[in-house]
């Protein structure tokens, strides 16, 4: 793991100042980077994905997908598709960990901390706390968007290979209950 952030520091350090940096993340195979890397760059957006204006229509809306998502600009709806389906595809095994999934992607959209599993998220960041009832209201608007894609991709041919899906999501669940301060 130590040598995960070390690499992790590399790409940060090097992305905005080499082309060379993009090659090699193109290659890269470590899940664990690339997953750490996808929350860096969520949380560093100069305005986060779901702002107020969004957070307000997912917690008025989060029993009404389709309502909360006319709500919702256009790019953000994209946005939070491909990262449910993204969550989907992980194919996890226990709700609780889905949702401790969902809730670490909630940080990064949000630009607010939320605990998981005892541990406040993002560390070293001074974001504002994400109420509990906001961020379960949100959750629970996250969880019907993500049973719904499950639905619609039951009657898809297209599966992806569960061994990668696993591993991927234990990843991702790793980047979950380890935290990291990179300044």
């Amino acid at each position: 793991m130590f040598l995960d952030v070390i690499l992790l520091d590399q790409y940060r350090s090097t992305l905005n100042y080499r082309v060379s940096a993009w090659d090699k993340i193109d290659t890269e195979t470590n899940l664990w980077v690339l997953t750490a890397m996808l929350f860096e760059w969520l949380e560093h957006l100069k305005s986060p994905v779901l702002g107020k204006d969004s957070i307000t229509y997912l917690v008025i809306h989060c029993d009404n997908l389709e309502a909360a998502l006319r709500k919702l600009p256009t790019h953000v709806c994209f946005i939070l598709e491909y990262i449910i389906r993204f969550i989907a595809r992980l194919r996890p095994q226990e709700k609780m960990g889905c949702q401790d999934v969902m809730r670490r992607f909630l940080v990064a959209m949000t630009h607010q901390s939320i605990v998981i599993r005892n541990v406040a998220y993002p560390s070293g960041k001074k974001f504002p706390k994400l109420r509990g009832g906001t961020a379960e209201s949100t959750l629970k608007f996250f969880q019907k968007f993500y049973d719904f894609i499950l639905e619609r991709e039951a009657g898809s041919q297209e599966s992806p290979e569960p061994v990668t899906n696993h591993r991927l999501y234990q990843v991702i669940q790793s980047n979950i209950v380890f935290q990291v301060e990179i300044q």
